[in-house]
């Protein structure tokens, strides 16, 4: 149920603020809702380090969807002519690939995703730091 609230509350939020902010700003949402979200734990002495998978995950989840999401709107806007262009220019081919516009949705999806999920993870480690 948390990664849930967690994976919606940074999905909206950033949502809202990628209208009105430039598009790196919903990984500053990740980070606050990482941030707000973050919950003291005990330390033991010798007990096994605890990961943050779900910190991680749901900001990655969300932000995979997110920026795939405005990438296929900003791709279908254009016709597709832009990714393939760029797709074009970085693999250095003569003649634009089809499947060239999709790699590039792929790849801004999974750089947006990356972002959110060490965003969201930052903010649940600083705020365990300051509630220690």
């Amino acid at each position: 149920m948390k990664f849930l609230f967690r994976f919606l509350l940074i999905l909206i939020l950033g949502f809202f603020l990628m209208k009105v902010l430039p598009f790196w700003s919903a990984a500053l949402a990740a980070f606050v809702v990482g941030l707000g979200l973050s919950e003291k734990r005990k330390r033991r002495m010798f007990a096994k380090k605890q990961a943050y998978p779900f910190s991680f995950w749901a900001g990655f989840l969300a932000m995979f969807l997110l920026w795939g999401g405005m990438a296929v709107i900003k791709d279908q806007q254009n016709g597709g002519l832009l990714s393939a262009k760029i797709a074009q220019l970085i693999t250095r081919s003569a003649e634009a690939d089809p499947s060239g516009s999709w790699t590039m949705i792929l790849a801004a999806a999974l750089i947006g995703g990356l972002l959110g999920g060490f965003g969201s993870l930052s903010g649940n480690l600083l705020g365990e730091a300051i509630k220690h």
